[in-house]
């Protein structure tokens, strides 16, 4: 009985990204920014890239814009907490890049060793399997 509650209190803290570690991120496509680069991993911080009606009602929610004054571009970025997540990223990631003006909205190859980083850098979309990058994809803004 004391082993099966001693692992179900550590599956849980593993589950929450308490016991030192960083919080999971699950399978898929994921919108952040990427805070730091290693030789083979991310420091990523996820946000939520909005559109359109989502945008706006998010930005008035956050006090970013008055209500009805319209948010820049039909986008907004929010990102409500800084945490980072550290990722493994694959052997051979595809990297895609934006270069303005002749690619700002579909981006060119790029190297991940030369991924711009940190809190003044651009936005990018992360794909992951199997708990590993396969994939990074920089978004244009305007």
């Amino acid at each position: 009985m004391r082993l099966g509650l001693a692992l179900a209190i550590a599956l849980t803290a593993v589950a929450a990204g308490c016991g030192g570690g960083s919080p999971a991120i699950r399978d898929g496509l994921h919108f952040g920014f990427i805070v730091d680069r290693g030789h083979s991993t991310i420091e990523f911080d996820e946000a939520q890239f909005l559109r359109g009606e989502a945008a706006q009602k998010a930005a008035e929610q956050d006090g970013e814009v008055a209500p009805g004054e319209p948010v820049s571009n039909d986008y907004y970025i929010r990102d409500r907490d800084r945490r980072t997540t550290t990722l493994r990223v694959a052997t051979g990631v595809q990297v895609t890049v934006v270069r303005c003006p002749t690619s700002c909205r579909q981006g060119v190859p790029g190297r991940f060793s030369a991924l711009r980083t940190g809190a003044d850098h651009p936005p990018y979309w992360v794909t992951t399997k199997g708990g590993v990058v396969t994939r990074i994809d920089q978004q244009y803004v305007p």
